[in-house]
């Protein structure tokens, strides 16, 4: 869908490419054509910076602050080794820190010959949405007992649960305080909370 309407477009002519393909599929918006969209604003964006001579934060004002806060991602087979990388990454200076127990993604996954075609999250899908939830809990992640409170702990959902199971895993993981909950819901599912 997106293809068609860019060849023979002036590269130059962002917001008209972007506006016109954003308003022009039957079905708007949804993460299959922000994505594609995203791609083409990024690339369209790149090719003015090349012409210009400028990086692209140049062209839209400059820069805005000197540095930005960033989070390194840790992770282990067990809890021990999880809040082992924790403090690895603290030791060279992060203060945010991502936490993943297992293999990234993994958990929640099982083999296509157990898990046959199973509906969840409105998709099929290998996943299991209760083993990935609840194998995060109060004995699986770093605790402000043995890390204190400076550091502030994330962790990353994927996108794999529906409302109510969002809502669990948010007061499970209330006691660690985290600094944020990341991709808790899919994007189709967030006006059903707001």
């Amino acid at each position: 869908m997106v293809a068609p309407r860019l060849i023979g477009r002036e590269a130059s002519h962002i917001e008209d490419i972007w506006q016109s393909t954003y308003t022009s599929g039957y079905w708007r918006t949804g993460p299959t054509l922000n994505v594609a969209l995203g791609g083409v604003d990024v690339a369209l964006w790149d090719i003015k910076g090349k012409e210009a001579g400028l990086p692209v934060y140049q062209l839209l004002g400059g820069p805005l602050r000197a540095a930005v806060p960033c989070y390194a991602h840790a992770v282990g087979d067990t809890v021990e080794a999880l809040e082992e990388d924790v403090r690895r990454y603290l030791e060279i200076g992060y203060q945010v820190v991502r936490c993943q127990l297992g293999v990234y993604g993994a958990e929640g996954f099982r083999p296509a010959d157990r898990a046959g075609q199973q509906r969840m999250a409105g998709r099929a899908s290998g996943f299991s949405t209760t083993s990935s939830t609840f194998r995060t809990s109060r004995r699986r992640l770093p605790t402000f007992d043995t890390l204190g409170f400076g550091p502030k702990l994330t962790h990353d959902v994927h996108e794999h649960l529906r409302p109510h199971q969002a809502v669990a895993l948010a007061k499970i993981l209330e006691p660690f305080r985290l600094f944020f909950l990341e991709d808790v819901l899919p994007p189709e599912h967030m006006l059903i909370i707001g």
